[in-house]
């Protein structure tokens, strides 16, 4: 959710990780450090300079090229990947390493054991292709995450302060491409699945 009113305002974080999630005593979690976030002139735009830290950057970032919201999304992927199997899903000795992983290589599949959605989830976040990568407001109509958004606001009893946030979620809810690229992930998932169990 911080990162979708972050979004909604064209403010990229440029710095989602790990280290930056803090947890409250009341369980919520929270995003910080803003230090290298970056406010963009309108939806359309896109950043060009290099930032943030490089276990956490996406392919497009790695190659120098324009990146926009997507970016953000690909950091939330290693992070979910991360606390799934306790390493980052692309490593090297090196940063030079693991630029080179994160543009070429593929990660290691998820363990047999872990929930279906979850897993569409990842792959999706973790798509090396701009293009089919979501935005922050489709994740937010996945299954696994829209039950866990809706059930948080219930909890806290806030719908009143999130008004706009549930408004873009809905929207995005009816668009067709949305829901398309929801079945397409589904479907890779279920094929990754297959080759698993083959293997």
């Amino acid at each position: 959710m911080a990162v979708m009113a972050m979004h909604n305002k064209n403010i990229l974080h440029r710095d989602i990780k790990t280290q930056n999630i803090f947890i409250t005593e009341n369980g919520i979690c929270k995003l910080g450090d803003f230090g290298i976030s970056r406010k963009l002139n309108n939806p359309d735009a896109k950043a060009m300079t290099i930032a943030g830290t490089p276990y956490f950057m996406p392919p497009e970032v790695c190659l120098g090229k324009p990146y926009d919201g997507k970016a953000d999304v690909w950091a939330i992927g290693v992070v979910l990947y991360e606390l799934i199997m306790l390493k980052k899903p692309f490593r090297g000795e090196t940063v030079q390493n693991v630029l080179q992983q994160i543009t070429k290589s593929t990660f290691e599949p998820l363990s047999q054991d872990v929930d279906s959605d979850l897993k569409m989830l990842v792959v999706a976040l973790l798509n090396k292709d701009y293009i089919k990568r979501p935005s922050i407001f489709q994740v937010a109509n996945f299954p696994a995450v829209k039950k866990q958004i809706f059930a948080f606001i219930d909890e806290n009893n806030i719908s009143d302060e999130v008004l706009e946030i549930i408004d873009l979620i809905s929207t995005e809810q009816e668009s067709d491409s949305d829901e398309g690229a929801c079945q397409n992930e589904e479907e890779k998932v279920a094929k990754d699945n297959d080759r698993e169990k083959k293997g």
